[in-house]
């Protein structure tokens, strides 16, 4: 899973915020993601549909 920081986050934030996010999908979703924080204004914005995900485990 990747996630934009916050243009004011500090690298510590970014290590804190991978954290939070990845026990918060293995506490809600029952799932454990890797979590990568990125740049701000970095990732590609939605623009009609939701792409699809594909669930790679059993593969």
């Amino acid at each position: 899973m990747r996630a934009e920081a916050r243009p004011d986050a500090a690298p510590l934030q970014r290590e804190a915020a991978v954290a939070a996010i990845a026990q918060g999908v293995k506490d809600g979703v029952g799932v454990s993601v890797q979590v990568e924080i990125v740049d701000p204004e970095t990732l590609e914005r939605s623009v009609g549909k939701i792409r699809r995900i594909v669930d790679d485990r059993n593969r």
